[in-house]
């Protein structure tokens, strides 16, 4: 019995023993792992992600630079106000998300809980403000704004196509399951619950689920014949021409470009933005970029949407608004009476467009036919420029008989008086797209700088300088001034896209109407 207890005993003291050693095995094998490649900072953000709960704050916008991460993706201008989310990156640093306020998605966890925006406001929400006045003076004035804000989408970070499609999916499975269930009887509560998750989801969003189910089991050839029914882009994977026909469904088919008058419109990978990718002018035989940048929800649409293929009447209507909408292209219709008597004396012309020496000879005569027609072509002022524009087209289509090129060449150059209401129209179509009208002649100007720099052969580099600040002054929502000018490209007031050459050129134009650059622009053009 006493060697047993003994045995026991010592058993029990060397487990004791051994107790300590195991703590300090614990502490040594933490500090090998926190030494080994596995990142510190990266470890501890992760382990702090877990723990804290996300800060918002309140603030007038200190520039022009933050955008909005909700609805609207538009920039924030300078003094509004603006709601941050600050969280945890993916190393030691901290990311901050800024919203307008009527943008804001409030937290769900918080609405869960039965926190109001008042509540939020006064509880939750910290004034980072420089002398902390935001939420003393202006509470009721963000309190109101918090519960007239937009509803939220689905998610408040910019999305990929991929994302944006599973997300339309799943929205679809959703509404199916809903109107399966509306069909039995269902409890007030259970009811009141839904149509509560119902005004989280944009409308935009939900037609679109709604749309999916009609085209979720065409296969890449159908969805690609709907798309050219539609003269839409028939590139990229499944999901992008799923969601380009679901849009095209919810808001019809794309228009063309009114700020370039003609330019294709293009709708981005986030499905969200959308651009023009600029107007070919065949004259010049050169892309012209255009800054215009828009939403899917706000662009140009045609209407209808078509589901099946387009009868030859409804081919032609679409090829009309197409022409129409055109202008370096088709700015003069077929069979004119004006044209059609210069074709007419052209039946005169006997000539070889074989050699060189024929092409020069009809060069001078179709010269000499365009200055006599009944209505003024847009031929350029300069003799010898004109000459060269014209023997290029012609040299370009020597297939053809010097009648037939005669509707070709004038329809190039255009009526004057026609293109000039449509570049009337084209200004309005610029003007609408000002966030503040005032800037309107800046962005007028840097977009003629854009149109001429393209047409005189100027590096790429520098058109797209030009569209980029033309681009960014549209989305100003403050006035531009004398004043103010220098500091869009410097500083805290800086905006993204113009440069201190541009800035330069702002102020130049803001005291004289014009710019020099402009100046030499127009007069190497005539």
């Amino acid at each position: 019995m006493g060697s047993a207890h003994k045995q026991y005993k010592t058993t029990s003291n060397a487990t004791e023993e051994q107790s300590v050693p195991n703590t300090l095995e614990i502490v040594a094998f933490n500090q090998v792992l926190l030494s080994t490649s596995i990142n510190k900072c990266r470890l501890i953000s992760c382990l702090s992600t877990v723990v804290t709960m996300p800060d918002y704050t309140i603030e007038p916008a200190s520039s022009s630079r933050s955008t909005c991460r909700g609805k609207c993706r538009r920039r924030i201008a300078k003094g509004t106000l603006r709601i941050g989310i600050t969280t945890p990156g993916e190393g030691d640093y901290m990311v901050t998300r800024w919203y307008h306020l009527n943008c804001f998605p409030f937290p769900r966890h918080l609405s869960q809980e039965g926190v109001t925006e008042e509540d939020f406001v006064r509880e939750h929400l910290t004034d980072s403000s420089p002398d902390g006045s935001v939420l003393p003076g202006r509470f009721d004035e963000v309190v109101e704004a918090l519960e007239n804000r937009h509803p939220a989408s689905p998610s408040d970070e910019a999305i990929s196509g991929k994302e944006k499609y599973e997300q339309i999916v799943s929205l679809y499975e959703q509404l199916l399951k809903e109107g399966d269930d509306e069909t039995q009887q269902e409890k007030p509560a259970k009811r009141k619950k839904q149509e509560s998750s119902d005004a989280q989801v944009r409308d935009e969003d939900k037609a679109m689920a709604q749309a999916y189910g009609k085209y979720k089991g065409m296969k890449v050839k159908d969805l690609k014949e709907v798309l050219k029914w539609n003269k839409e882009a028939q590139t990229g994977p499944k999901h992008k021409l799923v969601l380009r026909v679901l849009d095209g469904h919810v808001h019809g088919r794309l228009a063309r470009c009114r700020l370039c008058a003609g330019g294709h419109l293009v709708i981005h990978d986030d499905m969200f933005t959308v651009a023009c990718a600029g107007a070919f002018d065949e004259l010049r035989r050169r892309r012209i970029p255009c800054p215009y940048r828009g939403t899917t929800s706000e662009c140009p649409r045609w209407q209808p949407w078509y589901d099946r293929e387009p009868t030859p009447e409804e081919e032609v209507e679409m090829t009309r608004l197409i022409e129409e909408a055109t202008l370096v292209s088709k700015p003069i219709p077929k069979n004119d009476p004006a044209i059609n008597k210069l074709v007419e004396k052209a039946k005169d012309f006997k000539g070889d467009l074989s050699h060189d020496s024929g092409i020069k000879k009809a060069t001078e005569v179709m010269c000499d036919l365009l200055q006599k027609c009944d209505r003024e072509i847009d031929l350029p002022e300069d003799p010898n420029e004109a000459k060269r524009l014209v023997g290029g087209i012609i040299a370009s289509n020597r297939s053809m008989s010097f009648t037939d090129l005669v509707p070709q060449v004038a329809r190039d150059f255009g009526y004057k008086e026609t293109k000039a209401k449509m570049e009337a129209e084209r200004r309005e179509a610029e003007l609408s797209t000002v966030k503040c009208k005032a800037n309107a002649p800046l962005v007028g100007a840097f977009h003629e700088l854009v149109d001429l720099s393209s047409r005189q052969g100027d590096r790429q580099r520098v058109a797209g300088a030009y569209t980029r600040a033309a681009e960014a002054i549209r989305d100003v929502d403050y006035e531009i001034t004398e004043d103010n000018a220098m500091g869009l490209s410097k500083g805290k007031t800086k905006v993204p896209g113009i440069g201190k050459k541009n800035a330069e050129h702002i102020v130049e134009f803001l005291k004289t109407g014009t710019m020099e650059k402009l100046e030499k622009k127009r007069a190497a053009a005539k």
